[in-house]
């Protein structure tokens, strides 16, 4: 059982725990980078425990996380460009895995309408016509390279480190079950303004 994802008193659902299995958020960066704070200076980190507490010390979920390219601002949840989100959404998984929520899923896979101004009707991967958006292809890239069926396993431990101006550096560590390991590595920097 997922619990309900409040918009934005989460707390007003008191401990449901007892008769959830998951947490539940829908966490959407608003046009900024995955982590960064917004104008009121809330950001994914600063928010997540208050999403949490209503299911206890059960996993979160994100069922609903994106970008809208729509041309028009849509006040607290600003565009970003299609080349932009390309590069957030990655990211966006990337953060979410770090942060060991269980499972992410991205609203949506395709635009409501051919409506470039409607905020609601531009968060697709794949734009109205069903033509791929730069995110589109960036998710299934990265599907592509890290996908491994198979049973669970346990990973081994690489030994690594980075070097440099590395405060803005963020980073995930994967390992298929051949034992090849794949870096990810990201600026956690805004793409768009």
């Amino acid at each position: 059982v997922i619990a309900p994802s409040p918009v934005w008193k989460p707390g007003t659902l008191g401990d449901i725990s007892q008769w959830t299995d998951y947490g539940n958020w829908h966490a959407y960066p608003g046009g900024r980078c995955p982590t960064c704070a917004d104008v009121y200076g809330q950001s994914f980190d600063s928010s997540v425990d208050a999403y949490r507490a209503p299911a206890g010390n059960k996993p979160l979920m994100i069922t609903e996380t994106g970008y809208h390219n729509a041309s028009v601002d849509g006040g607290d949840h600003r565009p970003v460009s299609e080349h932009a989100a390309g590069k957030y959404i990655p990211r966006l998984l990337f953060e979410y895995f770090n942060r060991a929520v269980a499972c992410s899923y991205l609203y949506e896979l395709i635009d409501l309408r051919d409506a470039p101004t409607a905020r609601d009707s531009n968060f697709g991967l794949l734009r109205n016509d069903g033509s791929r958006k730069p995110a589109f292809v960036a998710l299934r890239n990265l599907i592509r390279i890290l996908e491994d069926p198979g049973p669970a396993f346990t990973p081994a431990v690489l030994e690594y480190r980075l070097d440099g101006h590395t405060a803005q550096v963020h980073q995930s560590l994967l390992q298929k079950r051949d034992d090849t390991f794949y870096l990810a590595l990201w600026q956690e920097r805004s793409s768009y303004d």
